[in-house]
């Protein structure tokens, strides 16, 4: 499990809405934190995990996250994961897990949030990786996130495209339109890639993969 930044509204130079001439443009601030996890053959994601400032953003009003899109939103003043928000998490997964009848091995950053004995769980074993290794050990930072963000800057820019053409004039993007182009990439990416990256890490070896998948 990894958490990342992301700037939901951020444009691509040479964009329709950032011109290659415009290197003075300033990009929007907006951003949104992704909980993202999977296992090591990706055949279980889980559902990404949205963390923003506000408690309700009007684009989810009357919305179910979760129902909608295969979501889950929560609030914090910083829009970033802190400790009573991670324990929140963990307790739902456990709790799936409970009622799977299925025990898991989470692996987590050394990051302060990211307490060391947090909560009791009965299906969920948390081993934070050591210091200053997620480069190197965190599956996700491999090539997973960033797998992710490429996945949601296509469907953003189809989604441009269509306004383009269609003469609808542009408008930013909202943050349930977001969380919904993030979720589908997100089941999008490729098993191949989610093996490649936990492979690359060490973490699971190939021929534990072939184990696995066999």
């Amino acid at each position: 499990m990894d958490e990342t930044a992301f700037a939901y509204r951020r444009e691509q130079r040479g964009s329709l809405t950032v011109d290659k001439k415009e290197k003075g443009k300033k990009q929007s601030k907006q951003r949104i934190t992704v909980c993202v996890a999977t296992n090591a053959d990706g055949t279980d994601r889980l559902p990404l995990h949205f963390i923003r400032k506000s408690k309700v953003p009007i684009s989810l009003r009357n919305r179910d996250v979760l129902a909608e899109i295969g979501a889950t939103y929560t609030n914090t003043a910083k829009a970033w994961m802190n400790t009573v928000k991670y324990c929140e998490w963990l307790l739902e997964l456990n709790e799936r897990m409970r009622q799977e009848g299925r025990h898991i091995l989470l692996l987590v950053d050394n990051v302060s949030s990211h307490d060391d004995d947090p909560v009791q769980l009965s299906n969920v074993v948390i081993h934070k990786l050591p210091p200053n290794t997620t480069a190197a050990l965190q599956p996700m930072d491999q090539r997973i996130i960033k797998s992710l963000k490429d996945e949601y800057q296509e469907k953003k820019e189809d989604a441009e495209l269509d306004m383009f053409y269609s003469g609808v004039a542009y408008k930013p993007v909202d943050i349930f339109s977001a969380m919904k182009w993030l979720s589908e990439g997100w089941g999008d990416i490729s098993t191949k890639t989610i093996r490649n990256c936990w492979c690359h890490t060490g973490t699971v070896s190939k021929m534990d993969m072939g184990y696995l998948l066999n």
